[in-house]
């Protein structure tokens, strides 16, 4: 059970991620196209760039998972003049002689330079409508989520030998913190919108009411042009 947070953070962030990465990449394709030559990107395009960045993601996990996996391994802290155990203490590690700290450095870098690749992307297309894209509000998501990985990573590693509870509730603080911060600011701003009636689509009741209000004003004003002129 000690990998299995880490498949799920892992293959939850990848896929978000990927996603956005994707999005972009088909809004940069569209609106940098310079000399103005037809550009057809399906969805079998997309979803096979996320297939290949989620699948990187899970050969390092299970190159991790078969080769130095992290188990549950319980050690004695304090016996009595009697040999009787005292006080034990429990924690995920990888089994002796074997060393798991290499396959966590690479995903996290692995992680860090999706994260950057999408700050980056973000950043290229600033430029297009926020109708088509939320490159601002993803800026400031991948930002924050950078701060929170420099600063939660010294965090677990200084509270890691303390009270276990302690140790369980930053990672999850970090790991909730994480996953919910980019998905609130992307679709934030979204429901603001749509709520204060800037954003709504072709087939929308108010899209529909405003074009029929003004094909009936334009109609009148055309009777009443026609009227006069017959006169």
């Amino acid at each position: 059970h000690c990998m299995f947070p880490v498949w799920l953070w892992s293959m939850g962030t990848t896929l978000l991620t990927s996603a956005l990465l994707v999005k972009f990449y088909r809004i940069m394709k569209v609106f940098n196209n310079k000399h103005l030559k037809r550009v057809i990107i399906t969805v079998r395009d997309m979803l096979f760039v996320v297939l290949i960045l989620f699948s990187f993601n899970v050969l390092i996990l299970m190159l991790w998972q078969l080769l130095a996996p992290w188990r549950w391994h319980r050690e004695t802290i304090e016996i009595d003049i009697f040999d009787k155990v005292i006080e034990t203490a429990g924690s995920c590690s990888a089994d002796s002689g074997k060393n798991s700290v290499p396959f966590i450095c690479v995903l996290v870098l692995y992680h860090l330079a999706l994260f950057f690749l999408l700050g980056y992307m973000a950043y290229r297309s600033r430029n297009v409508p926020t109708d088509f894209q939320e490159g601002y509000w993803i800026s400031l998501a991948v930002a924050f989520e950078l701060q929170l990985l420099l600063l939660g990573i010294p965090i677990v590693l200084a509270v890691r030998d303390t009270d276990l509870s302690t140790l369980y509730l930053t990672v999850s603080l970090i790991i909730i913190i994480m996953n919910s911060t980019l998905t609130v600011l992307i679709f934030g701003p979204k429901m603001v919108r749509v709520y204060q009636g800037k954003d709504v689509t072709i087939d929308s009741p108010v899209l529909l009411s405003s074009n029929a209000s003004k094909n009936g004003s334009s109609n009148s004003s055309l009777s009443k042009v026609n009227g006069t002129s017959s006169q």
